[in-house]
Order: C-alpha cells, then sequence, then structure tokens
C-alpha cells in the first residue's frame, strides 16, 4: 500500500497516529481520495467534516490547501461553515481558506450562505470579516444571496448582522424574488399574526429602503406592491 492509499484509510478510520504514519511516508495531503465518485474530496475535506480538529491541523501543517479542492462539489470552507464549527474555520481562514470565500458549491452557495443557512451567526461573522462578499449571488443560475437565507430563516439578528456588512435585499434570486419580497410576505397583511422576528426583518428592510430614497413597491411583485399600497394609504 503506497503513502496515498494509506492515508485514504487513515483518514477515513479518522486516526490521528495512522495519518502521521501515512504522511510520513510521502502521502500527499491533496490528493483526492475519491476521483471517479462523488465522494471525490481531499483528505482536509473529511477531517472538516468529521470535526477533527487536530487531524485538521496536522493536515494543514503538512500542506493541506483548501484551493486543491475548488473543483470538488464543495470545500472544506464550505463544511466548517455549514456546520458551525469555529476552531476548525479560523485555522483554513489562517491558512489558505480565503481561496474558497466566495466560491460557490454544488448548491450554488458560499460558505457565508451555508452559515447563515443553517444559523451559524459567529460562523458568518467571522466570514464576513474575513472578506466575504455580502452580495455573492451565483447570477447566471439565479442564485440567492445570503441575506435570502437569513429572511428564510426568520433570524432578525441574522439579517441585521448582514446589513450592516452592506447588505442589499433588493437584489432577486430564484423566480425573481428578492429578500425584500420574501420578507413582505412574513407580514400582513399576507399573514395575520407575524412573528416577532419576521416583523423586525420586515421593519430593517423597509426602512434601508426608506434612508436610500427607494420606493419599496418598485422591488415587490405585481400583486404584493397593490396590497403594499393599500396598506400604505390605510396608515
Amino acid at each position: 500500500m503506497d503513502g496515498n492509499d494509506f492515508l485514504i484509510e487513515a483518514v477515513e478510520e479518522n486516526d490521528l497516529d495512522l495519518v502521521r504514519e501515512a504522511l510520513a511516508r510521502g502521502a500527499d495531503p491533496n490528493v483526492h481520495l475519491h476521483p471517479e465518485s462523488v465522494l471525490n474530496h481531499t483528505s482536509l475535506f473529511w477531517a472538516v467534516n468529521r470535526g477533527n480538529v487536530e487531524l485538521v491541523r496536522l493536515l494543514l501543517d503538512h500542506g493541506a490547501k483548501v484551493a486543491a479542492e475548488l473543483s470538488c462539489d464543495e470545500t472544506s470552507l464550505h463544511r466548517a461553515a455549514e456546520e458551525g464549527h469555529l476552531e476548525i474555520l479560523e485555522l483554513l481562514l489562517k491558512a489558505d481558506g480565503k481561496a474558497a470565500l466566495n466560491a460557490y458549491n454544488d448548491l450554488d452557495r458560499t460558505p457565508l450562505m451555508g452559515a447563515v443557512e443553517n444559523g451559524h451567526a459567529e460562523a458568518a461573522r467571522m466570514l464576513l470579516d474575513a472578506g466575504a462578499d455580502v452580495n455573492a449571488h451565483n447570477e447566471p443560475r439565479i442564485g440567492e444571496t445570503a441575506l435570502k437565507y437569513a429572511v428564510e430563516r426568520g433570524d432578525a439578528d441574522l439579517v441585521e448582522m448582514l446589513l450592516k456588512a452592506g447588505a442589499d435585499p433588493t437584489i432577486p434570486g430564484w423566480m425573481g424574488v428578492a429578500p425584500l419580497d420574501c420578507a413582505y410576505e412574513r407580514v400582513p397583511p399576507n399573514v395575520r399574526t407575524p412573528t416577532r422576528d419576521a416583523e423586525r426583518i420586515w421593519e430593517m428592510l423597509e426602512a434601508w429602503c426608506e434612508r436610500r430614497g427607494l420606493r419599496v413597491e418598485d422591488y415587490l411583485p405585481p400583486a404584493d406592491r397593490t396590497k403594499y399600497l393599500s396598506t400604505r394609504k390605510r396608515r
């Protein structure tokens, strides 16, 4: 068994000592473990997937690169963000993790979107601080923004964080629906009893438009535009 095959076995067994031995034999930490399958990832990805901080540290110390995963359907940075593994996220960003900061996975999500979609506020903050594009969206594939995922979660604190980082609630995504319209669907007259988070989100997005001299109704579909103007008149 050569070093790379030994590394594959060691990583799959999540065995730190075996991984050390494989690396000592000259195994390449950037080799793709299953190049002919959907499991086509590097040992770094699988270490992150298991949440094994020491294994991640060991592989990085031996030259593992997030950039080596950019041809895969997802990178280690995506997985760490999705799982909210803060210590691992920090290690990756201190290495070469910024190479994947605004990369899309096979679901058209950046690491920031993955953190937001799963409610990991601190992971999202770390990615923003590292320079993640808050308005990234895979436009050719009609992808969503991180803000859209925060609105769909109904997480007002995440929405506030993203807005402070420069998020634009008027960017349309799938079916032309922008975060602004998504938020409007969660407040009266569209729902009888909205949650307090839904109300806060709508208030923040409405205020965002007003501060910029934008007419909210210009960013709503025709049916919602009519309802919105009607309720505005009754205020």
